[in-house]
């Protein structure tokens, strides 16, 4: 009774609105219990549920790093060159391609005039030399002795003439330098290649 007298005194506008939401909880209660949630359902049939283990593996970071940082382009990884050669002697790559180290061509230097103790096969001269006794000093009876350094190419032609020495001094220096002009040789060899060379010619004129 006290109940009913207390919503009695409730205005009209109160009562229709707890009337709304009362009705509207008891359709909510009907549909759940009418239509539970699947999953409510199963974990009820289920019983209690059972923790399940999860299960992860950790890749280090570090090798994405290096994975990205190898690179095709050598420019653009200059840290991975200089680990990869480390324990390697410092040497010129064109060195190497010339005289077969490392796995270059076993060739000799292109720019270099080999000495005679270098070579394995010495340059000769394939025609007579003709040494002339200078005309300024016939009648004198003067002997003299030149020596001559002969550069040699490849294809056996002189290059250029050094004169090492000459005895009298100055005398027979024209003499011995000229006497080389036409001279054809046939080229030194190292490892079964032409190369240039140098030849050291000691001359004695008699007159």
């Amino acid at each position: 009774m006290r109940v009913l007298k207390r919503l009695r005194a409730v205005p009209p506008g109160a009562r229709r609105l707890f009337g709304f939401v009362a009705a509207s909880l008891a359709l909510h209660a009907g549909t759940l219990i009418s239509f539970p949630p699947a999953g409510l359902t199963s974990a009820l049939d289920r019983g209690a549920v059972q923790p399940q283990p999860l299960y992860a593996t950790l890749a280090p970071a570090a090798r994405t790093a290096v994975a990205a940082s190898e690179s095709s382009d050598p420019q653009a990884n200059p840290a991975r060159e200089q680990i990869a050669n480390a324990g390697r002697p410092a040497t010129d790559s064109s060195a190497e391609a010339r005289m077969g180290i490392s796995g270059g061509a076993d060739l000799p230097f292109p720019d270099k005039w080999y000495t005679a103790s270098e070579l394995e096969v010495r340059a000769e001269p394939l025609s007579e030399v003709r040494l002339s006794y200078p005309e300024e000093l016939e009648g004198s009876g003067i002997p003299g002795r030149a020596r001559v350094l002969l550069f040699i190419d490849e294809r056996g032609v002189v290059r250029k003439t050094h004169l090492v020495e000459s005895e009298p001094a100055r005398l027979f220096d024209n003499a011995a330098l000229r006497a080389w002009g036409d001279v054809r040789f046939s080229p030194a060899k190292k490892r079964g290649v032409a190369v240039k060379s140098q030849k050291l010619i000691e001359l004695d004129f008699k007159p």
